[in-house]
């Protein structure tokens, strides 16, 4: 069993060499939690502080928490404790209203608490937005995201120009299903368990893997689109239910 104290680096290493060949699902969450330092925010924070906001009186932002989870997240998260869910959310919002709650934070906290428990999810959520940034995805305006949609079209653009030709000539603009990728971390376009290597490769090289990652996939799913008119394209890409996400992450290892 993973102990805290073991030292980062040696984790790290380890994840390395292991998310080439999957890391076990049984100790995935230990993993997640000590390359994100949970541990740490929650020594920093003040103590008690998780337990402080989820009993904190009722907000107007409770109910579209909650709305958000009854309409989309639910479906996905249907087989697990709904009501942490809403605890963790309300609880980041209320941390930092400055952020606060977003759509597609939901998938975020949901894909943690199928790891950890919901305490340690809270903490690990915290790690995430601000460790690695994901908070300016989230910022009222989303400002992170038109970059990274960007800097996508330029990858393909160099990388793939037929597909990128392609693209062009449907009308498909990367915001059209990239937006949903990098806001769940591809949790609502494929399966739990397939998403979760994805989610290994970012806790080693954050936000960065959702470049590779996207490009490899694009790479990989470039002979079918070439096919494709605009509204089949999307759905493909939207839908990623029987794309093996381990060998694109591979992929997107060998070629970064």
């Amino acid at each position: 069993m993973l102990r805290f104290g073991v030292c980062k680096k040696k984790v790290e290493k380890y994840i390395r060499r292991k998310v080439k060949s999957g890391i076990s699902p049984e100790i995935r969450g230990l993993y997640w939690k000590c390359i994100a330092q949970t541990n740490t925010f929650k020594y920093c924070l003040p103590n008690g502080l998780y337990t402080h906001l989820i009993f904190f009186p009722p907000t107007l932002g409770d109910n579209e928490i909650q709305l958000d989870i009854n309409r989309t997240v639910y479906s996905k998260y249907r087989n697990h404790n709904t009501r942490s869910l809403f605890n963790v959310l309300r609880a980041y919002n209320l941390y930092n209203p400055d952020v606060g709650y977003c759509q597609g934070m939901g998938y975020i906290a949901g894909m943690l608490l199928t790891q950890m428990n919901e305490e340690d999810a809270f903490y690990t959520l915290i790690s995430m937005l601000e460790k690695y940034n994901l908070q300016e995805m989230y910022r009222p305006g989303l400002p992170a995201l038109g970059e990274m949609c960007n800097f996508l079209d330029r990858s393909i653009k160099r990388s793939l120009p037929k597909l990128y030709s392609h693209f062009l000539k449907e009308k498909v603009n990367t915001s059209m299903y990239a937006v949903q990728w990098f806001m769940t971390l591809f949790t609502y376009n494929t399966t739990l368990d397939r998403a979760a290597p994805i989610w290994d490769l970012f806790y080693i090289r954050g936000t960065e893997s959702l470049q590779t990652v996207s490009l490899a996939l694009l790479k990989h799913l470039e002979p079918k689109l070439l096919q494709l008119s605009l509204e089949p394209l999307i759905n493909t890409l939207v839908c990623l239910g029987d794309v093996d996400m381990t060998k694109i992450v591979q992929s997107a290892i060998r070629h970064a």
